[in-house]
């Protein structure tokens, strides 16, 4: 996982005890399970490593948190709460990719809107007044089909999150072209497409928060992973010639993205 839930309140009433250095392990073994997504390694100081524990005092201070808010099992040191984080994220990716392939949940209907009169609006089938789908990409209300940045905004949604949607897509797709530099022009289209997704109401799509949207693009991505043409394991179209691997860029791209959420490139 690669977003939590973190409340204050709580963290707060159950760490109050602990010294500056304990909360800093607690927190760095939450954010490891969450990462690893199970639970965490019996062998202590391969443990320390990885969190960079690496003082007699924050060594300790790891054991201390361990014994206290874990529960030591034969595979691990397991936390209730990661565990149940861990299954609502991954039971929401795996409904939104039976709903992606699917091509996506059923609209919903729209009752007419009412005039102050009584009369209800008329349709005119203009493309200012009615939303436009393309092929099952829904745009808003005079959007272009291939518009790269669209200023149209979410109403309370978060900032795109640049660095994080790059690492699930590193995660996601280990075979595809790795990105170095991640310069204004990529930081553009990611947070085009960003604000793009959220407005769609096409699985795995459609988000308000940071967290659905977190979990939505690694949905996306994952489903972009199955497709062997994506992820260059397809034939090349003529002889001779390398066959195709797409990179972020081609991902985010106004037309790649649009391909991609429609299914081009993916076949059951």
């Amino acid at each position: 996982m690669h977003f939590y839930p973190h409340n204050i309140g709580d963290h707060v009433k159950d760490t109050r005890h602990l010294t500056l250095l304990e909360e800093g392990a607690y927190r760095r073994l939450l954010d490891h399970y969450y990462t690893i997504e199970k639970a965490l390694p019996l062998d202590e100081a391969d443990l320390c490593r990885k969190l960079l524990a690496r003082s007699d005092d924050e060594r300790k201070a790891v054991g201390v948190v361990l014994r206290e808010f874990f529960v030591q099992t034969e595979s691990g040191w397991w936390h209730k709460r990661c565990e149940e984080e861990i299954a609502a994220g991954n039971k929401r990716r795996q409904q939104s990719r039976e709903n992606g392939k699917k091509g996506g949940r059923p609209r919903k209907s729209v009752p007419p809107q009412e005039l102050p009169g009584g009369d209800e609006r008329p349709d005119t089938g203009s493309p200012d007044e009615t939303q436009r789908v393309i092929g099952g990409l829904a745009l808003g209300s005079g959007s272009r089909p291939g518009d790269g940045l669209e200023s149209a905004q979410v109403e309370g949604l978060p900032p795109c999150p640049h660095e994080r949607l790059v690492e699930i897509y590193h995660d996601r797709m280990p075979l595809n072209p790795r990105i170095k530099v991640l310069d204004d022009s990529r930081r553009k289209l990611l947070a085009a497409r960003w604000k793009q997704a959220a407005r769609l109401d096409v699985p795995p799509f459609g988000y308000h928060t940071m967290q659905q949207g977190l979990d939505a693009w690694h949905t996306f991505f994952e489903i972009c992973s199955e497709s062997e043409f994506l992820t260059g394991q397809a034939p090349p179209s003529e002889p001779g010639r390398p066959p195709f691997v797409a990179s972020l860029d081609f991902l985010i791209s106004p037309d790649g993205f649009r391909k991609c959420v429609e299914n081009h490139y993916h076949r059951e």
